[in-house]
């Protein structure tokens, strides 16, 4: 797995994002510097600023839409802000291009807040893991091979 010396390395968060969300917000965050993910998990991300110690956090995410649950994409987390009437509060400036077209991702949308990220990539296929292979924050064991994941979540780093 892939980490930054900076990041703190005893929290990381596993999270999910449709696979089309994750391409077009690997351009954004080329071209605006960060891109931001929406969720309504907001215990996950007020227990994550609490413990993180103010560094970045190495994000492990896999693709809600593929279903084989593996970690495909790699990030740094740099924070979140809330949502204002369900938008990001920059509007479409940090989003992924497809959001578009989905009335609830954006204005008057269902999220409570957008996690934002910076250094999104790809992670190729022969790298990948299961999410069952991850342990959860404060735990001692993994996850487990049959673990379905339901949304984001802490886990110790890697």
């Amino acid at each position: 797995m892939l980490s930054y010396p900076t990041c703190a390395d005893h929290i990381a968060l596993l999270a999910p994002a449709p696979k089309e969300h994750l391409v077009d917000g690997n351009h954004t965050a080329l071209t605006m510097g960060k891109v931001a993910f929406g969720s309504r998990a907001y215990d996950v991300f007020l227990k994550l600023e609490q413990v993180r110690g103010g560094k970045p956090v190495d994000v492990y995410i896999y693709e809600s839409s593929e279903g084989d649950f593996r970690v495909a994409w790699h990030a740094r987390y740099l924070g979140y802000v809330g949502a204002v009437n369900g938008a990001h509060p920059d509007g479409m400036k940090f989003r992924p291009a497809s959001t578009a077209k989905y009335p609830g991702d954006n204005e008057g949308g269902d999220w409570l807040l957008f996690w934002e990220v910076e250094s999104l990539h790809e992670i190729p296929e022969e790298n990948r893991v299961h999410v069952g292979s991850f342990t959860p924050f404060g735990k001692k064991k993994p996850y487990g091979n049959s673990f379905v994941p339901r949304g984001p979540m802490l886990s110790k780093h890697p």
